[in-house]
């Protein structure tokens, strides 16, 4: 009996028998290669080419639907964001070419050029580093820039992000190049803020015949000693360099200062305090050898950090009592550490509140600003 009740049976068994061998080995010669103008002509006996002749032959390939298109990725910047691109990239984009230019001669960006004397991270170390490479072993609260440079290197190899990373490559400009469709499909820039020296416009400045240099640009070689020094500006590299410099037998040190600030006291210091450091910045051997054999105490003090420096965001907001007391604070701690030359504070302190210009925790630069050897020119 025929499932099809409209269809006799003898019209349901009268087909060919060989008709299916005879399909399946039509298709099988056609497995390899089939012909658009095939298509076009057997779509149910009628062309559908649109007119249009078509005879382009077509290979079917036996590709997985989950592979990715090609992708080619291009970097500019090897320091903290260049290298983290060199690790996660790759682990999160399938077929992908990926290159990263950096313009040095070594990784790190910011970190590789500054190396003038005291150059160091202003935020605990333990909160300037990757969350999946923490390093139990930095030397102080706030690490010095080599070390910071040997922890960017070491990370760019450990994760073999250095496999990606083109030293002494400067971008000069990205255009399309038609001729040899040449091109990226996403690019990155990683250079950062602090790559582009930036010097003062200043009468006589390109004819002045003594050593001039920029902190970005540090001449390590140069002896100081015995030298007269001004040094221009008081931002984070300032406050730094200054102190430094004023340790140097017979230095003579003139600060030319346009603008205020206010000096604020280490971030993360009564975290330190809290741990039996007191006012030291640097970890003791004992603490670091703790920190690397007891990761729940190692923790504890990473989790005391991160507490420590989220716990100042009330004091940036307009009016509040924090605010209030922490600018109070922070015009004790001025006065103390200014207690010879009291006129530096009304010249240093600002117009404005704490927190609407970038606070310069400058441990040692007040001090020293009182330096018979150390004069401030605000004008």
């Amino acid at each position: 009996m025929s499932a099809i009740p409209n269809l006799p049976e003898h019209v349901l068994n009268a087909a060919d028998p060989d008709a299916d061998a005879a399909v399946k080995h039509r298709i099988k010669s056609q497995e390899s290669a089939v012909h658009v103008e095939d298509i076009d002509q057997q779509v149910n006996g009628v062309a559908n080419s649109n007119g249009i002749e078509t005879g382009t032959q077509w290979s079917i390939h036996d590709t997985p639907i989950e592979n990715q298109r090609p992708i080619k990725v291009i970097v500019i910047g090897a320091g903290f964001s260049g290298i983290y691109c060199g690790i996660r990239i790759p682990e999160r984009i399938r077929n992908c070419e990926l290159v990263i230019y950096e313009k040095n001669a070594g990784v790190g960006g910011a970190w590789w050029e500054n190396r003038y004397p005291g150059a160091a991270c202003d935020v605990p170390s333990h909160s300037y580093q990757f969350s999946f490479n923490p390093n139990p072993e930095w030397s102080a609260l706030y690490a010095p820039s080599w070390e910071i440079r040997e922890y960017l290197r070491s990370t760019a190899e450990k994760y073999g992000a250095d496999r990606f990373i083109k030293l002494q490559h400067t971008v000069t400009r990205c255009n399309w190049n038609q001729d040899e469709g040449k091109y990226c499909n996403v690019l990155i820039n990683a250079r950062g803020l602090l790559n582009n020296k930036q010097w003062p416009d200043i009468e006589g400045l390109s004819s002045f015949q003594g050593e001039v240099m920029h902190s970005a640009g540090w001449n390590v070689e140069y002896d100081f000693t015995n030298k007269r020094i001004g040094v221009i500006g008081g931002g984070s590299s300032a406050i730094q360099i200054i102190p430094n410099l004023q340790k140097l037998p017979g230095v003579k040190l003139n600060c030319f200062l346009r603008g205020r600030f206010w000096i604020s006291p280490p971030f993360g210091q009564t975290v330190f305090e809290q741990i039996g450091l007191g006012n030291s910045t640097h970890f003791t051997p004992e603490q670091i050898q703790k920190f690397k054999t007891d990761p729940q105490a190692w923790q504890n003090f990473r989790i005391l950090v991160e507490a420590d420096s989220n716990a100042i965001h009330a004091s940036t907001l307009k009016g509040t009592k924090m605010q209030l007391a922490g600018q109070k604070y922070f015009e004790q701690i001025m006065k103390e550490r200014l207690t010879s030359k009291p006129q530096y504070f009304d010249w240093l302190k600002p117009s404005f509140a704490p927190g609407c210009k970038r606070l310069t925790p400058g441990p040692g630069f007040p001090r020293s600003s009182g330096s018979r050897q150390r004069h401030i020119r605000s004008r």
